[in-house]
């Protein structure tokens, strides 16, 4: 990794890592990274869990990317991509304080973007799961969906913190630990559907512009679900995001078949290529406080 500036730092203490800071690549590009630093405490787990998580998902377009790691018994740092558009609590925040609609192209875009990371999650990069050390993050909210200008055109979805998450081979089994109760599932035990619970509270987060979407998916049974985003979004929509938030885990829709589905509407049916980015309430900058 070329050499690096500080700039400043985004946010305080979090759960399980002891600050995010922001640097600069010392080259011509000035590419932006994030540094996420870990507690003492935290390093025999969640730190090398995450790391570990990161270097398995690496070819994943739909994860954030891991630019390098170093882990030892007292400490551990974290250089990821820096997604410069903000992340998905925020615009549904700006939009929110606005009382501005998000566009129902771009809700199929992340809702296309996050099924593809959970696809991948579980079956890596063949679809076929023999052999692959499968993945639940379980911590799957607003916050840790962030948004980027990866690509040459358009904008890109990226799934980001793992240091919640468990796999077969890493982490204290499916035991649920979520630290966002608002986005919990109602399932004990983590199952292959439970991301996509998740997944669904993000998509009535986006068109109800709540941080409480289980508000909005209690009530709904009997078959009433099919309006959990709202009467102002497509019927297709409302259909597929019921069928992630069944209560029982044996009744929700799988990935495969969401998979499946989504890209015939996202792209068969163009429903997420016609969102215009103007429209989006995107922060024009990241906050940067100075040291």
């Amino acid at each position: 990794m070329p050499r690096i500036t500080l700039l400043g730092h985004l946010s305080p203490e979090g759960g399980f890592n002891d600050g995010i800071e922001v640097w600069q690549e010392d080259t011509t590009q000035g590419h932006l990274l994030i540094r996420k630093t870990f507690r003492r405490a935290d390093v025999p787990d969640h730190a090398l869990r995450e790391v570990r998580l990161l270097v398995q998902l690496a070819a994943c377009p739909f994860i954030v990317r891991k630019y390098s790691a170093t882990i030892t018994h007292t400490s551990g740092e974290l250089f990821m991509e820096c997604c410069g558009k903000g992340t998905l609590k925020a615009l549904i925040r700006e939009h929110r304080h606005r009382a501005s609609k998000i566009p129902e192209p771009f809700v199929w875009h992340v809702f296309y973007s996050l099924v593809e990371a959970v696809h991948y999650m579980q079956y890596g990069p063949s679809g076929d799961a023999r052999g692959w050390n499968w993945i639940y993050h379980r911590d799957l909210h607003p916050g840790n969906v962030f948004i980027t200008g990866r690509r040459d055109s358009g904008l890109h979805v990226v799934l980001g913190d793992f240091g919640s998450a468990v796999s077969s081979t890493w982490g204290d089994g499916a035991r649920v630990r979520m630290q966002a109760v608002d986005f919990g599932i109602p399932e004990r035990l983590m199952n292959c559907t439970s991301d996509l619970y998740q997944i669904g509270l993000n998509i009535v987060a986006m068109c109800r512009l709540t941080f409480r979407p289980l508000a909005f998916v209690r009530p709904a049974r009997g078959g009433r679900e099919r309006l959990v985003a709202g009467a102002e979004y497509s019927d297709a929509l409302n259909g597929l995001v019921g069928r992630c938030l069944r209560t029982k885990p044996e009744e929700r829709i799988s990935v495969k078949a969401l998979r499946a589905a989504l890209y015939r509407e996202a792209f068969e049916n163009k429903r997420a290529s016609r969102y215009d980015h103007r429209e989006l309430l995107l922060f024009p900058s990241m906050r940067i406080y100075e040291r």
